[in-house]
């Protein structure tokens, strides 16, 4: 128990919570609350502001997704039978930009089956 805290004593989140937007969770607080953004793409006091990054031609980021699976320690087992059991998921993505490049490539996803989603701006 939080020293000076009651039970049943509503807090910051029971009447401010709903100012934390884009997925952001309220936190109590001693003297307030914080929204936490950790699993949005947002930032801010209360989760509003998109984060976004700037890439110069011929920068990007890489990002290895972890695996379905933790990679089995059996030698024996050909490390393709452990994506047997994997279940397909639904993935959303949302992404702008702004480029005077072109043609351009924004976003390159491929997978661990070879199936693959690219997004390239054209020049028409």
């Amino acid at each position: 128990m939080t020293p000076g805290v009651k039970p049943g004593c509503p807090g910051h989140c029971s009447s401010y919570g709903n100012l934390c937007h884009n997925g952001g969770k309220c936190v109590e607080k001693y003297n307030g609350y914080f929204c936490d953004c950790t699993n949005s793409a947002y930032e801010g006091p209360f989760c509003k502001e998109e984060v976004s990054a700037l890439f110069e031609a011929g920068t990007s980021v890489t990002y290895t997704f972890q695996e379905p699976y933790p990679v089995t320690k059996n030698a024996s087992t050909s490390s393709s039978a452990i994506y047997v059991d994997a279940v397909v998921s639904k993935e959303n993505i949302a992404f702008s930009f702004l480029t005077a490049h072109t043609p351009s490539l924004l976003l390159y996803i491929n997978t661990y089956f070879h199936e693959y989603l690219a997004v390239i701006l054209s020049k028409n």
